[in-house]
């Protein structure tokens, strides 16, 4: 049912069951919650009133071992699919459809990585894997001064048969510069806003 309602979160459904022999009828509509993960970052989890925690709240783990080569097939089935979902997400940042304060900078990367730390080598080493194809990423994106830009200029470029004047590529550079500048309040920003207490207790 609750596969079925999150299609259309926000709407209220009639649904009707049966207590002994009388039927009834009651609406339904899903929870919407704001929470944080472990992490800081806050989501909405859309759910019924009353749950079951499913959660993994630890113990041990069964190692699983992998032959080299499937665990080559694995890492770049793996390694595939945060690429995906990572442009995806940057696309959902660029329409809208994902909150800006979703994004975090250093704080929130120095957080993660010692969380991510306690849990073991191979989270560690994961979760490094992970930054490293995030900003192989964010560096082909075509923002100039990034190396995406500078493909894009090269491409620009070549379709047009010349080279691009200085007054064009000093300009993009201008903007590429603006871009990241934005960016880097917007990171800083939200890492403030999301760890301020934790800063400020660290302080104190």
């Amino acid at each position: 049912l609750e596969d079925v309602f999150r299609r259309d979160p926000e709407r209220a459904f009639t649904i009707g069951f049966a207590r002994g022999a009388e039927t009834f009828s009651a609406e339904v509509r899903l929870a919407k919650r704001t929470e944080k993960d472990e992490f800081k970052q806050e989501y909405v989890h859309w759910t019924f009133g009353a749950l079951n925690d499913s959660g993994y709240t630890g113990g041990e783990y069964t190692r699983h071992t992998l032959q080299p080569g499937r665990g080559l097939s694995e890492s770049l089935r793996t390694t595939g699919e945060i690429i995906r979902v990572t442009y995806v997400a940057i696309y959902q940042l660029v329409t809208g459809k994902l909150s800006l304060k979703t994004v975090g900078g250093p704080i929130m990367i120095f957080d993660m990585a010692g969380t991510v730390a306690k849990k073991g080598a191979a989270s560690y080493f994961w979760f490094m894997g992970l930054i490293s194809v995030n900003l192989g990423i964010f560096n082909l994106l075509p923002i100039p001064i990034l190396d995406g830009g500078h493909l894009l200029l090269a491409a620009i470029e070549a379709v047009m048969r010349r080279p691009l004047s200085r007054r064009i590529r000093l300009w993009s550079s201008y903007a590429g510069m603006a871009v990241l500048a934005s960016l880097f309040v917007l990171v800083f920003k939200n890492d403030l806003e999301r760890y301020w207490d934790s800063i400020t207790g660290f302080f104190r």
